[in-house]
């Protein structure tokens, strides 16, 4: 009932806000706040309990009653009762409430306001509900407030006035349909490959899915604003997994999501540009052009819902864990914002909803019928992680359940944080659906999520969660400040405004919380491939789509693709060139043509037939060199910064190494200097200690430097015949440049794409030399992979 008594304050605040009188609406809620505290006051606490609470109650009673506010009978009622007393109070408290509200919804029916109207009635209604409930309180207790009826008939009667007055609903009425608050398994699967994870955890879920059903997922990625940060949204990686399995058993797909407060201030910020953009997969629905209008038995504020999602045979609910400053964190139960009220008409002054009642009205109204929660890659943490982070987290990890409800509690406890806090959905989800976790287990790891950092972690983030809140509803400009950085070229500003530009950036300096040191996933695993050119270590991960094969530049190994590979849906190979990383020994020719051959025996020993290829520094002409000699094995070829042609600009160090035979000397006498000297010109922080390991361990073998020697001499002998094979090229070639590259200036792209028709050059700003690991995610959006 309370929640209902909330709704009703903040829908007539709302009212009073849209008909422009703040004054009265801001009047009016404080004396309603200074009566209700009066009234409970005065019902249920003695003088000698607390004397003054008791005499400022009194006095605000007696101003009251001198001014005419409080009538004499109610007066006469405002003292120390029995629970009977109370009930007997409140019951016609609200029934006089359920008439004040009808005539004021006969009023709006006058002045034609048919949604004041209907809203009037159904706190009428609600109200009604309230009153029926004190009664059947009342005549159950006697003088004594001793109950005089059995509790089960007690529970009866007032379940019969609504299944939300009692702890759990019957298990044959139609609320013990709806899957949230009533616990089970939750599921937790984790691991190295998405697809497979995935897949584990819905095959676990045991969700059913008749053929040529048609399936809603929810996801929630319109938070997402650049290319090279998708840590607000759930992964593509992990929503095609899920689309994949469903699409298995002879399902339809949509996928829904909603407009939010982005779209008042930069452009293409619909469902359907943004998910383009950051190439998220399936059929995709924007909840706003989906509304139709509906009719809730809970809640008030909301009267329309998506189609597709009420609609559905089968509603999958898909989260992504993200901190935030207000509401701790964002789980599963988020991801379902949107599907009525757009979520910026929930969060102002003027609001008619609360954000947490518009969520939790259309879950009641069309429960998912499993929940996903995607912790797999790009957790943003710490303050502001829901505007997304440079330094995310990378658990590996999904959470699938048929109650929402009880996997948000889990995934609660993993990460450290107390459900029942104020501002978190869940602890409303509580009050609305009980409390599963009594009724929960876990199959799967059970273990903390590591390193995940909650948004009062430390003093200073403390302090700015607490005063995020009101900072962001009185004082944010309706969020104008509060925005996170956008890609200008994909979204421009609707109103450019260097000054509010710089305001945000302000903002965003003094929200900052970024770890100190950097984060990655563990390195791809890897095993022993034999192949014609020796022992290959190769890593494969992923499913599905044109298998991608990466090849590595100098002086790193295949994990460099370590970051990049779990993010993209489809099968990813890597491996380390014969001869380098921890690949075997070989002898013979190092220039990009017998690189090419290597290549083709590591393909013949994988069994793969066709390709995509990826390629980095060195790599990248042998790459060029395979798709022109043999064209029927690749579909397409994606280069990142590297020497293409022997008259191009590169660094000095570059220049000294080819032409003087610097290499060979400085790789054998001096590699610690060597290789700290490409660490810090090739990327912006630091490299993971386990990535930095892998690296620096292959780099001190003395076979692997002799032979990134020899290679630095027959790359600079072939150089210059390799413009003539370039001109064969005839599959697509993406040309992924480093703005900030310091060895390889954009000119060999612009180059390139200059004699191949089918060569395309993106040039990602700010972006180093080794950007497929720092800058993974807006590679795998800029190149499509």
């Amino acid at each position: 009932a309370w929640r209902d008594e909330q709704a009703h304050a903040l829908w007539v605040r709302g009212a009073h806000m849209k008909w422009n009188e703040a004054a009265s609406a801001v009047a009016a809620e404080t004396r309603g706040r200074i009566g209700g505290w009066m009234s409970s006051e005065q019902h249920n606490v003695r003088w000698r309990d607390a004397p003054v609470g008791r005499a400022v109650a009194e006095a605000i009673a007696l101003l009251g009653n001198v001014t005419g506010s409080v009538p004499a009978a109610v007066k006469r009622s405002l003292r120390w009762s029995t629970f009977v007393e109370i009930c007997a109070f409140n019951h016609g408290a609200e029934t006089t409430a359920a008439m004040a509200w009808r005539r004021m919804a006969e009023l709006a029916a006058l002045v034609d306001d048919e949604n004041s109207r209907r809203g009037f009635l159904r706190m009428a209604e609600d109200e009604d509900r309230h009153a029926r409930v004190f009664a059947i309180l009342r005549d159950a207790f006697d003088g004594h407030d001793r109950l005089q009826i059995a509790t089960p008939d007690l529970r009866a009667r007032l379940h019969k006035v609504g299944q939300r007055f009692v702890a759990l609903p019957d298990t044959h009425g139609a609320a013990w349909k709806n899957p949230l608050g009533k616990g089970g398994t939750v599921i937790v699967r984790d691991g190295n490959e998405a697809a497979a994870v995935v897949n584990a955890a819905l095959d676990a879920s045991r969700l059913a899915i008749a053929p040529g059903a048609t399936i809603a997922i929810k996801a929630t990625f319109m938070l997402v604003t650049r290319g090279g940060d998708l840590s607000p949204g759930v992964s593509p990686t992990v929503l095609a997994a899920i689309i994949a399995w469903c699409e298995q058993r002879g399902a339809r797909v949509q996928v829904i999501d909603a407009r939010n407060l982005y779209d008042r201030f930069h452009e293409h910020r619909d469902v359907r540009s943004v998910a383009q953009r950051i190439g998220m997969p399936g059929e995709i629905v924007d909840a706003q052009d989906d509304q139709v209008p509906h009719v809730y038995t809970r809640g008030l504020g909301v009267e329309t819902i998506s189609r597709t999602w009420r609609d559905a045979d089968v509603r999958i609910l898909v989260g992504k864990l993200r901190s935030h400053p207000t509401s701790t964190a964002l789980l599963a139960l988020e991801a379902a914002e949107g599907l009525g009220a757009r979520h910026d008409d929930l969060l102002f002054l003027e609001r008619r909803a609360e954000r947490e009642t518009a969520v939790l009205m259309a879950l009641d109204a069309a429960p998912p019928h499993l929940a996903v929660l995607d912790a797999w890659s790009d957790v943003p943490d710490g303050l502001m992680g829901v505007l997304g982070h440079d330094r995310p987290l990378q658990p590996r990890r999904i959470y699938a359940a048929t109650d929402a409800v009880a996997l948000d509690a889990i995934a609660c406890r993993h990460i450290g944080a107390e459900p029942n806090r104020g501002g978190m959905l869940l602890d409303t989800a509580f009050d609305w659906f009980g409390d599963p976790r009594a009724q929960t287990v876990v199959d799967g790891p059970g273990t903390p999520i590591e390193g995940f950092r909650l948004p009062d972690h430390s003093t200073r983030t403390a302090l700015l969660s607490a005063l995020a809140l009101p900072a962001f509803t009185f004082a944010s400009g309706r969020g104008a400040l509060f925005l996170p950085r956008f890609d200008d070229d994909a979204f421009p500003p609707l109103r450019p405004s260097k000054l509010l530009a710089a305001a945000r950036a302000v903002i965003r300096k003094i929200v900052a919380d970024e770890p100190d040191a950097p984060r990655s996933a563990s390195p791809l695993p890897t095993t022993m491939l034999a192949t014609r050119a020796g022992a290959v270590r190769i890593a494969r991960v992923g499913q599905g789509g044109t298998p991608l094969v990466c090849l590595h530049g100098y002086p790193e190994t295949l994990q460099i693709w370590s970051a990049l590979a779990p993010r993209l849906a489809r099968e990813v190979i890597a491996f380390d060139w014969p001869g380098l990383g921890y690949s075997s020994p070989v002898v013979g020719a190092a220039h990009p043509y017998a690189l090419a051959d290597h290549l083709l025996a590591v393909l013949d020993a994988a069994g793969l037939a066709r390709v995509d290829l990826l390629a980095a520094d060195m790599g990248a002409p042998a790459a060029l060199v395979f798709a022109a000699r043999h064209p029927e094995r690749v579909d397409r070829v994606t280069c990142t910064s590297a020497l293409l042609f022997g008259d191009a600009a590169t660094s000095i160090e570059i220049s000294v190494m080819r032409k003087t035979g610097f290499a060979r000397a400085a790789f054998g006498r001096v590699p610690k200097l060597v290789y700290a000297r490409c660490k810090q010109s090739m990327l912006e922080h630091e490299l993971p200690a386990a990535i930095d390991d892998d690296f620096s361990a292959a780099f001190a073998r003395t076979h692997v430097r002799e032979r990134l020697g020899w290679m630095c001499v027959d790359y600079e002998r072939t150089l210059p015949d390799l413009p003539e094979t370039y001109w064969k090229l005839r599959c697509p070639v993406q040309l992924l440049w480093a703005e900030d590259d310091h060895h390889f200036a954009v000119e060999h792209a612009e180059r390139l794409a200059a004699i191949v028709p089918t060569a395309r050059v993106h040039v990602i700003p700010g972006a180093k030399h080794w950007m497929m690991f720092e800058r993974a995610a807006e590679c795998a959006v800029a190149g499509q992979l």
